[in-house]
């Protein structure tokens, strides 16, 4: 057994029969949920982040998914796993792993068409909410958005108040956040699309 070096705080400790193990569970985790990943974006050409990447089974996987016109970018804190996430991306040109936190990955913001958290939160108590916000960062603005136009919610305003989830105070204010965009000549807005799996243990 080679075993490969990692952080002493690393949760789940790093060898060769472990990142197969990990390569095992990306394959499946890619025909199980193929409908959620379709839906959050994962097609060719996209480019997709893989924050905790670990030994980069999934990093491989997506980057396999999106193509060699979609960049597929690893992020781990433990240097061990990112020296594994380099190895198991070596076929793939577009793919790449580096050493970064979850909260603070070091990749350019407003970046990319997808990022995938797997297995981090529960290994990060106490900072889910910050990776979380770091996260929706990175992901580029979807709609870009004529200034005169203020979508359905604004349509629904009165609704809103009568089901008490608005008051007018709020309408006001809503109103004046509008016109001080309108005076843009566009505005990009950013429409996120969270995805999770969970499942029962067997």
């Amino acid at each position: 057994m080679h075993a490969v070096t990692t952080r002493m705080d690393y949760a789940l400790a790093l060898s060769e029969e472990e990142a197969g193990r990990y390569r095992l569970m990306a394959e499946l985790a890619a025909a199980q949920e193929a409908d959620d990943w379709a839906a959050a974006g994962i097609a060719p050409g996209a480019a997709v982040a893989d924050v905790g990447c670990g030994p980069g089974a999934v990093l491989a996987v997506l980057a396999e998914r999106v193509g060699p016109t979609g960049p597929a970018m690893g992020v781990d804190r433990d240097p061990g796993a990112v020296h594994l996430a380099e190895r198991a991306v070596l076929g793939f040109p577009q793919a790449s792993a580096h050493v970064g936190d979850a909260d603070d990955t070091g990749l350019p913001p407003g970046a990319f068409d997808v990022v995938m958290c797997r297995h981090v939160l529960a290994h990060n108590g106490g900072r889910e909410q910050a990776i979380v916000d770091h996260a929706a960062t990175l992901v580029r603005p979807v709609v870009r958005w004529p200034a005169s136009v203020r979508g359905p919610q604004w349509a629904a305003r009165e609704a809103m108040v009568e089901d008490g989830v608005a008051t007018y105070d709020d309408l006001a204010r809503w109103d004046a956040a509008f016109e001080r965009r309108e005076r843009e000549a566009e505005a990009w807005m950013f429409v996120p699309v969270y995805v999770a799996v969970g499942r029962r243990p067997v």
